[in-house]
């Protein structure tokens, strides 16, 4: 299937690693034009350059943290600058697996805010920026790649919460997204711009495999187990790799999505059991 993204041009934030680098390979191997943006220029450079290298495809790494709105003003700006525009945006920008923590008594309040700052007003930041071009442009695509815990209240041990308490800003950052995503559907929709929510589950990434490696060093477990724990509340059975949710992404990205807007899609290998959630 022609997925019709030849020439469009896409900004990835959070898109020097992990799923967001899975992404930006994804579109630019349908021939799209990707915009790398996180907040460390030899990985963005990097990034940029595996990108162009593997595919082919022209590309562009630029600097920008989405908690200021500057810098997200001036991520658009050079894209346009550079390509003539931005027709997709994927806000992929977050700290996995979210960073505010119980117990309740001891949750840091700042940590809550700087996880919802993060995520969902970067979301908010970027969408604002590239509104302008989309409109201009009759076409845009905006879609906020957020975690299952939207859905779920979650407890699981990792590196910043290695006692596996309640996780108190996981969820609330990425269900704000899914409802940012459902309303730019509806303000944006005539103007011929879709929007929608990608929701990955436990997905293996180059960062969280080398997690799993150091914590099965500090805890004696077998990694080979810890994977298999992760991956066991999923209806496929095994890890989603980051280059699968990448395909689901990039689907929705293109012109043959026009149907799908304001919607939450899981590409989380089944995880869960719940019916209608």
């Amino acid at each position: 299937m022609d997925l019709q993204l030849e020439g469009k041009v896409a900004l990835v934030t959070g898109g020097s690693r992990g799923i967001g680098l899975a992404i930006g390979h994804s579109l630019a191997a349908e021939g799209v034009k990707v915009v790398v943006a996180a907040r460390t220029q030899s990985d963005v450079d990097q990034a940029a350059q595996e990108i162009e290298a593997q595919h082919g495809a022209q590309t562009l790494g630029v600097v920008a943290d989405v908690k200021s709105a500057e810098d997200v003003e001036r991520a658009v700006e050079s894209s346009a600058s550079a390509f003539g525009g931005v027709d997709i945006l994927v806000s992929n920008a977050g700290v996995p697996g979210g960073i505010g923590f119980g117990p309740l008594e001891t949750l840091d309040d700042s940590l809550v805010l700087m996880d919802i700052e993060t995520k969902f007003l970067g979301a908010l930041r970027a969408a604002r920026a590239v509104a302008p071009h989309m409109k201009k442009n009759g076409w845009g695509r905006i879609i906020g790649v957020i975690g299952l815990s939207a859905r779920y209240s979650s407890r699981y041990p990792s590196e910043r919460n290695p006692e596996g308490a309640f996780n108190y800003s996981g969820g609330p950052r990425n269900l704000a997204v899914a409802h940012l995503m459902r309303t730019l559907s509806h303000e944006l929709g005539d103007a011929g711009v879709t929007a929608n929510a990608v929701l990955p589950g436990a997905t293996m990434t180059e960062d969280l495999a080398a997690m799993i490696d150091r914590r099965a060093k500090a805890t004696g477990q077998d990694p080979a187990e810890l994977r298999r724990l992760a991956a066991s509340g999923n209806a496929i059975g095994r890890w989603v790799e980051s280059s699968e949710v990448a395909d689901v992404v990039t689907f929705v990205a293109s012109p043959r999505a026009a149907s799908i807007s304001g919607e939450v899609i899981a590409a989380s290998g089944g995880a869960g059991m719940g019916v209608f959630t």
